[in-house]
C-alpha cells in the first residue's frame, strides 16, 4: 500500500511539472507566432572562457526604426553569446524593450525544458514505485490462489526508520517458522505497517502465505486494525 501511495504522490508531482512545461511551451509558441522579428547584435557579453554566470546585452532596430537594447533573461556559464555575434530577435511591437527575446534555446525554451525534465524525473520515480506496488500485488494475488499458509511466531516488532510518512516511520514484523519436513527455520518480514498493530506481539503467531516451491516468496498476513504490539521504550519489541 505504501508503494502505491508513493507512486500517486510522485506521479502527481510529475503531472504538475509536465503541465507547467506544457504551459511554458504553449506560451512561447504563441509569443513567437505573434511577435515581430529583427536582426540583432550582441554588444556586451562575457569572455568565452569566463566561468561566471552572465547575461548578454543585445541591440536591434524595430520595424519603425527604433533602436532597442535589452539583456537576455537567462544567465549561463559558459556564456551563451559572444560580443559581436549576430542573433535573431523576437519582440512585441507594443513593448520592444520589455518583450524582446533572443532566438536561442536558453532564451525561448529553457523553462519548458527544465520543467519537462523534472516531470520526466519525478515520473520515472513514480513509475518505479508503481512497479514495486504492482509486482507485490501480483505476488500476493498468486500466493492467495497457489500459496501454502503456515503459522509463524513473531520474534520482533520494530519501526522501519528508513521510511517516513508525515514524519512517522511505519512498523515491520519479523516472524519465524520451523519447517518440520526439512528441519529448517525460515524468517519472514512483513510489509510496512502504517498504523500501530493491535493486540499482537512477540510470541504470538501470524499467518504467512508462502510459495511451496520457493519459501523466499511469501506474504505476512498482518492487518493493522486487528493487532497491537507490545513495545518497549525504544519503539521496538523483541522476543
Amino acid at each position: 500500500m505504501i508503494w502505491k501511495l508513493f507512486a500517486l504522490i510522485w506521479g502527481g508531482i510529475s503531472a504538475l511539472m509536465l503541465l507547467i512545461a506544457l504551459i511554458f511551451g504553449i506560451m512561447t509558441q504563441l509569443f513567437i507566432s505573434q511577435a515581430s522579428g529583427a536582426d540583432g547584435t550582441v554588444i556586451a557579453a562575457a569572455s568565452p572562457n569566463s566561468t561566471r554566470r552572465s547575461l548578454a546585452t543585445i541591440e536591434f532596430t524595430t520595424a519603425t526604426g527604433q533602436g532597442v537594447q535589452f539583456n537576455t533573461s537567462i544567465s549561463s556559464s559558459p556564456p551563451e553569446f559572444k560580443s559581436g555575434q549576430k542573433v535573431r530577435v523576437y519582440y512585441n511591437p507594443a513593448d520592444p524593450a520589455g518583450s524582446a527575446r533572443a532566438d536561442s534555446f536558453m532564451s525561448l525554451w529553457f523553462f519548458t525544458f527544465l520543467f519537462g525534465l523534472l516531470g520526466l524525473g519525478f515520473g520515472g520515480v513514480g513509475a518505479g514505485f508503481f512497479t514495486a506496488w504492482f509486482l507485490n500485488w501480483r505476488k500476493r494475488k498468486w500466493l492467495g490462489f497457489n500459496g501454502e499458509r503456515v503459522r509463524a511466531t513473531i520474534t520482533t516488532v520494530r519501526l522501519n526508520t528508513m521510511v517516513k510518512m508525515n514524519g512517522k516511520s511505519p512498523y515491520v514484523i519479523l516472524a519465524q517458522w520451523h519447517d518440520p519436513l526439512k528441519n529448517m527455520v525460515h524468517t519472514f518480514k512483513s510489509e510496512n505497517i502504517r498504523s500501530l498493530p493491535e493486540a499482537l506481539g512477540p510470541g504470538d503467531e501470524v499467518n504467512v502465505l508462502v510459495d511451496p516451491t520457493n519459501y523466499r516468496r511469501y506474504y505476512v498476513e498482518v492487518q493493522p486494525e486487528t493487532y497491537k504490539a507490545r513495545f518497549n521504550e525504544s519503539g521496538s519489541a523483541q522476543l
